[in-house]
């Protein structure tokens, strides 16, 4: 299986669906479960997660000690202050076609991840990911000249 991470701002076209989805997440004190449901329906996926970032406008690269024959593309954005971790599935697929490859980061992984977004820098938020099958750890840095 492969999963991507990027900023939900790209994957979400619909105005009024990304204003619901914000809405949603600010109306509720940042609670994200009725906005990933949300996501969830309007993408159609088994699974999406998301977090704040501190800021918007950075760019970043998955890294792997581990696994690095496993990310397919390193490097992403978190233009709107979120960044999410999300299956790539056909619609997935399709919706990327239509932005810069420099903006999502993909990595082939089992069935089977553990997603945690470290947020205790309130500037900076590291995405970690664990195949709980292989093992395999991921984590998210700053790239150079940020």
């Amino acid at each position: 299986m492969k999963i991507v991470i990027t900023d939900p701002c790209y994957l979400v076209k619909d105005g009024k669906i990304w204003k619901r989805f914000i809405d949603t997440f600010w109306d509720n004190n940042k609670i994200p479960s009725k906005a990933i449901e949300l996501i969830k329906e309007y993408l159609e996926l088994p699974w999406f997660s998301f977090a704040e970032t501190g800021y918007g406008d950075c760019n970043n690269e998955i890294q792997s000690k581990n696994a690095k024959n496993q990310i397919i593309q390193s490097d992403f954005c978190a233009d709107a202050g979120l960044v999410c971790v999300c299956p790539l599935t056909p619609k997935i697929e399709n919706i990327l076609k239509d932005i810069g490859n420099f903006c999502y980061a993909i990595v082939d992984v089992s069935d089977d991840v553990t997603v945690h977004f470290d947020c205790r820098d309130l500037d900076w938020t590291v995405v970690d990911i664990t195949d709980n099958k292989t093992g395999a750890t991921f984590n998210s840095i700053k790239s150079l000249g940020e």
